[in-house]
């Protein structure tokens, strides 16, 4: 007859069919202790390998509240199941299981793009970035859904670009973060051209003058810099433009200079400026 063995096993437990609602710390699930008894060494072996236990949340566990119970009857049950008939469960320490959980919550964040983009001398993107969506749900308890503001992608670097940009973006969570994201990467996509610098003589437009005050004022007209897609160049008028000199600047008798301002100039051109500084005035009596 073959000899009674005993040893003391530590399990550990796996939780599965968990809501997807309810989360859980992996690190509040602790293993548990189970003394068994069996015969035959060469079994004895094969018991003492690594075990884990798997729990089904919906059909061993109790909810009250916040946390899952679960009696020592079901434990000692799915144990002999897993060790087989040939074992004998003396004690099982814990003699029960109480995990605490949270319930899940969900919230919309924007999507920030981490991108590193270069163009070759000339082109540069005719609109605004896209990307689709350009925000994402995030899912987790609610002290670590609250700590997050926004998600982040992982750097794009795209060198020498002289064409439209459409690609993938993963998103990332930080180390530590407990959510989960419905989305794990974006498109984006962006529309490029190339781009020529042109100039245009705008005339300069007094305002602010007091009732019954007259100015001579040179220049009467400024030039403005500006660059526009190539696409774009052959529709920009001088009308879309607008420098005005406000004379309530003047606060100084003495003063005899104006700040020549760029009030006005059409969505499609980047970077425009005026290429002087100041318009000299004198007051006319």
């Amino acid at each position: 007859m073959s000899k009674k063995y005993t040893e003391t096993l530590n399990l550990k437990l796996e939780l599965v069919n968990v809501p997807d609602d309810i989360y859980i710390n992996q690190d509040s699930i602790l293993p548990i202790s189970a003394t068994v008894s069996t015969f035959g060494f060469n079994y004895l072996i094969q018991l003492l390998k690594p075990q884990n236990i798997s729990l089904d949340f919906q059909t061993i566990f109790s909810v009250d509240g916040n946390y899952a119970y679960s009696a020592s009857s079901n434990i000692k049950y799915l144990i002999t199941q897993k060790l087989g008939s040939n074992t004998m469960i003396e004690t099982v320490k814990p003699d029960s299981i109480t995990i605490p959980f949270s319930k899940l919550i969900s919230k919309v964040v924007p999507i920030k793009l981490n991108r590193q983009f270069s163009f070759i001398p000339g082109y540069n993107l005719y609109d605004s970035i896209v990307m689709k969506p350009d925000s994402v749900k995030i899912i987790g308890s609610s002290i670590a859904v609250d700590n997050v503001d926004f998600i982040e992608t992982s750097v794009i670097s795209l060198k020498e670009i002289k064409s439209n940009i459409n690609v993938k973006a993963d998103l990332k969570l930080n180390e530590g973060s407990n959510v989960k994201l419905s989305k794990v990467h974006i498109n984006v996509t962006a529309e490029v051209e190339k781009y020529t610098e042109n100039i245009v003589s705008i005339p300069i437009d007094i305002m602010g003058l007091p009732k019954g005050v007259k100015i001579n004022y040179f220049p009467k007209t400024v030039d403005v810099l500006y660059e526009v897609a190539l696409k774009d160049a052959a529709r920009i008028i001088p009308e879309m433009f607008e420098v005005v000199c406000d004379f309530n600047q003047v606060t100084n008798k003495n003063l005899t200079t104006l700040k020549p301002i760029l009030y006005k100039s059409p969505d499609v051109v980047r970077n425009p400026r005026i290429k002087l500084n100041e318009v000299e005035f004198i007051i006319i009596e």
